[in-house]
């Protein structure tokens, strides 16, 4: 949990570093998201009362922090922690009570300090992540030769399902098929060539070839590879050699 970490890193610092920790100075019970922000998105028509369901909308994870000087302060440490939190994109954000969730997150609003005036007090920041979860460190798998092992289990201990990247080495010519039976995605492809490499990250629905000034999307069925909550079994039709990366969503 965030509140009850007594220590946090951003952008790969920790915050012991500048001798503050984390606070919580509103009661002795903590107050942190549960879940992000939701909206439901539907519509109307003339003649008819009740609304037609459109989708669900998730809103980037938010929630403060408040974190507290050990000692008394000094102009250049504030100025050190100004720059540290300044930032212009999302940076990692872990606490040390659950290192292995990675919030990516920054600043937003007007940070507040408050003190006594004898430069002691604590600081209230505001933070709004990417995305409505966290992440799990990235996972990279070892390589799987097909020649050797074509069945193969990832497994998948997010609270949502994921789209992984692959590195695929195809080994002769022809086509490819990677099947995950438990969800009953089936990425295939035709007309591969001996030895093209190929980078593919499914939740951006991007390929990319070796060969060059060459699209691949033209040999690709459109069936990107899901990774559902829990155990994914793999079965690889097709010569070639391939690992994953991922990240667990934790919601």
């Amino acid at each position: 949990m965030i509140k009850e970490s007594l220590y946090f890193q951003y952008d790969g610092v920790n915050s012991s570093d500048f001798n503050i920790v984390n606070v919580t100075v509103d009661g002795n019970m903590y107050n942190e998201p549960f879940l992000a922000n939701r909206t439901i998105k539907e519509f109307t028509v003339i003649g008819r009362d009740k609304p037609y369901f459109s989708r669900v909308v998730r809103d980037p994870l938010s929630f403060s922090i408040n974190f507290a000087f050990e000692d008394i302060w000094d102009d250049e440490l504030i100025s050190n922690i100004k720059q540290w939190l300044n930032v212009n994109y999302y940076k990692p954000l872990r606490f040390s009570e659950d290192e292995d969730k990675i919030y990516y997150a920054m600043c937003v609003d007007s940070p507040s300090i408050t003190h006594n005036g004898l430069k002691e007090g604590y600081v209230t920041l505001n933070f709004r992540c990417d995305s409505p979860y966290a992440y799990s460190p990235e996972i990279m798998t070892n390589w799987y030769d097909t020649s050797i092992q074509n069945n193969l289990t990832l497994d998948n201990l997010g609270d949502v399902e994921i789209y992984p990247q692959l590195y695929i080495t195809k080994v002769g010519d022809g086509d490819l098929a990677i099947n995950n039976t438990s969800s009953g995605s089936s990425m295939q492809f035709t007309n591969l060539l001996d030895q093209e490499e190929l980078y593919i990250t499914c939740e951006k629905t991007y390929i990319e070839t070796s060969i060059p000034n060459f699209y691949r999307y033209d040999s690709f069925n459109e069936d990107w590879l899901k990774l559902v909550y829990g155990q994914n079994n793999i079965q690889i039709i097709g010569n070639c050699k391939v690992k994953f990366q991922y990240e667990y969503k934790y919601l």
